[in-house]
């Protein structure tokens, strides 16, 4: 069985995404210049961004082909991932908004955040595996 366009895209709209993620957290560690907030910014929104691309690709894939939607693990931690990687940034805004007490939710929810991204990508790869196995 050939792997539709759409998956491969899915996949790599992901991936990209956790390494854009995985660069804001790392920048938010480093804060060696003035700059560092504005960098953690610019890289997570763009990670967040490349998270919505794949997930609708596949949402849209999906209707197109008449087949259900959160049937498997990697669908539900899906949900579960975009929600955590939507809220992640929104609570990082508030904190710029002088919502301090926030910050410690912002931060343990990224780091949450990271581990269900890499999670969901694992499940997706034994999700397509048992789709070309079959």
């Amino acid at each position: 069985m050939s792997i539709p366009l759409s998956f491969l895209f899915h996949a790599l709209a992901m991936v990209i995404g956790l390494v854009l993620l995985l660069n804001a957290a790392s920048i938010s560690t480093k804060k060696k210049t003035n700059q560092w907030l504005q960098k953690h910014r610019i890289t997570a929104i763009l990670g967040v961004l490349s998270v919505i691309t794949g997930a609708v690709t596949m949402i849209v894939f999906k209707e197109s082909q008449g087949y259900p939607h959160l049937k498997s693990p990697h669908a539900i931690g899906g949900l579960v991932t975009v929600i955590a990687v939507v809220t992640t940034p929104i609570l990082g805004y508030l904190i710029t908004r002088g919502k301090q007490n926030v910050k410690k939710y912002h931060t343990s929810l990224a780091k949450i955040t990271l581990i269900l991204v890499a999670i969901t990508i694992i499940l997706g790869f034994i999700r397509l595996w048992e789709i070309v196995s079959k």
